[in-house]
């Protein structure tokens, strides 16, 4: 398949522009219930799931993800998805803590619990309060750990997340629970669970009277709000994070009597704003 040529750039919100594309040879190229479906002319908008679709006959508009060459084989051909939240969101998969906790003795009456609070996030980029909460034991050297969510507004479901350290009584390194697992479900089915690994492999108990415990890395990031996208010239599809800055997504393609070609389209934006009037 071959990059097709556009003959002109717009930019709008998500939910309200529509480009208006007749190529002027050749055909695009939809699917539609698994079915092939060439389209001479297409009315492209964002659909529910983030799918470019032609919105008068439901097919998807087919294209292939990244920056294209001339030529795009056929196995890169797929339907374009368009980010609708958060661009560049990846979800909190590892977590790692370091520091110290105090060494307890026989005469010790102080009990001690300590909480340190850090933020995850998920697929989307959305971002979630968890508190690692740390508990000592009626065994010295031994701490008991848990995760809590935060309560506000409606809490996840907290999945595994327990376990004990144990250190050793001379070089207070620690010896057992080195690792764990903890994980999130929402109430909401829609939203993906968030499963994490947890690392405390740094821990160590010490003489002190505070816990010094604290994150050293997770990973995961909130991204960047979309807040429209674009269709160049040159068949691009991109992305608008606000600030001037723009990232491509992926390549309309056409094909003309089963062979890809490179055409020009005329294109012409439509917005729900006023109707499918102007402009």
């Amino acid at each position: 398949m071959s990059v097709p040529e556009f003959a002109l750039t717009t930019q709008g919100a998500l939910g309200l522009l529509r480009f208006e594309i007749t190529p002027a040879d050749g055909v695009l190229l939809g699917v539609k219930d698994d079915q092939a479906l060439p389209l001479r002319k297409a009315l492209v908008g964002v659909g529910p799931d983030g799918i470019l679709m032609d919105l008068l006959s439901g097919a998807q508009i087919l294209g292939c993800y990244g920056e294209a060459d001339a030529d795009v084989t056929p196995e890169r051909i797929s339907p374009l998805r368009v980010p609708t939240g958060r661009f560049g969101a990846e979800a909190t998969t590892h977590i790692e803590f370091f520091g110290s906790l105090p060494t307890r003795t026989l005469t010790t009456t102080r009990f001690h619990m300590f909480e340190h609070v850090f933020k995850v996030f998920d697929h989307e980029g959305t971002m979630s309060t968890l508190a690692l909460m740390i508990v000592e034991h009626s065994q010295l050297r031994t701490w008991s750990y848990f995760f809590a969510a935060d309560r506000n507004p409606i809490p996840p479901k907290v999945l595994g997340g327990k376990g004990q350290w144990v250190f050793d009584a001379t070089t207070g390194e620690l010896i057992a629970g080195h690792s764990g697992k903890v994980g999130l479900l929402w109430a909401d089915v829609d939203r993906p669970a968030l499963g994490m690994t947890v690392d405390f492999t740094s821990l160590r108990e010490q003489d002190q009277e505070h816990s010094e415990v604290r994150l050293r890395f997770a990973d995961g990031r909130a991204g960047k709000g979309v807040q429209g996208y674009n269709i160049t010239p040159g068949g691009q599809v991109s992305v608008s994070l606000g600030g001037g800055v723009e990232r491509v997504i992926g390549q309309i393609v056409t094909a003309n009597h089963g062979v890809a070609t490179i055409s020009p389209l005329h294109v012409a934006p439509r917005s729900l704003s006023h109707g499918l009037g102007l402009r």
